[in-house]
């Protein structure tokens, strides 16, 4: 049986598959040791870059489900992490904030966090760097709008 050439190495889901999986690893290691996780995490220093987000931004931002978004919201709240406040009469605007809490939590982890940027960035030129993140944002475009699209 002969089989089609298919290089893995070369495969551009499988290159960032692997990447992406060996960096969460190693981080959700450093976020454990502070009792979160990284959609937790993805969820606080998203709120935390803003200042404020409305839950459906923070699912539309961090790529998460909605319907977990609210289950973690749920339970950060209890953790006083966070705080979620109804804007106006409308019971689905929903507006949330960190605590002092939360914000010392995510400003405790930072300067930890930027190695998890740093090492894999290691040996890249400063322009290297730069288009990859311009390479990145634009894939995640492209991905978005082919999700919205419900392609498969």
């Amino acid at each position: 049986m002969t089989r089609s050439k298919f290089d893995l190495t070369v495969f551009v889901p499988f290159l960032l598959n692997r990447a992406g999986s060996t960096v969460a690893a190693r981080f959700s290691a450093l976020l454990k040791k502070h009792g979160i996780d990284i959609t937790t995490w993805r969820l606080l220093a998203s709120v935390y870059q803003t200042g404020h987000m409305r839950i459906g931004e923070i699912a539309d931002f961090t790529s998460i489900e909605l319907w977990t978004v609210s289950r973690v919201l749920t339970k950060l709240e209890k953790d006083g992490l966070l705080v979620r406040t109804r804007e106006g009469g409308d019971a689905r605007a929903v507006t949330v904030t960190l605590t002092e809490t939360g914000i010392k939590l995510i400003e405790e982890i930072i300067p930890q966090a930027r190695k998890f940027e740093v090492i894999p960035l290691e040996g890249f030129s400063p322009e290297e760097t730069k288009q990859l993140r311009t390479l990145l944002a634009r894939l995640y475009k492209n991905v978005a709008e082919w999700e919205t699209a419900g392609a498969s």
